[in-house]
């Protein structure tokens, strides 16, 4: 979790960070940990996408996940 914290820091599109583990009220949740990522633009998350220090990430850490979930929302005020 460290290392995904610290693209914030790595990866000037990311608006805000945070995550935690998730916790089911029923039954168990398929999915371990949160990462919740804000960014200003879809024209921001292409680039986060394409970042050398997240592709780096990823290929450190693809051995770590048995499964991967990825949203994208829009949200309006």
């Amino acid at each position: 979790m460290r290392d995904f914290a610290s693209l914030k820091y790595e990866i000037p599109q990311i608006v805000s960070y945070s995550a935690g583990k998730t916790l089911a009220t029923e039954g168990t949740s398929e999915y371990d940990v949160m990462h919740y990522i804000t960014f200003q633009s879809e024209a921001d998350i292409e680039t986060y996408n394409k970042h050398t220090s997240h592709q780096d990430f990823l290929k450190k850490h693809q051995g770590d996940w048995e499964k991967v979930l990825v949203i994208n929302s829009d949200i309006h005020p």
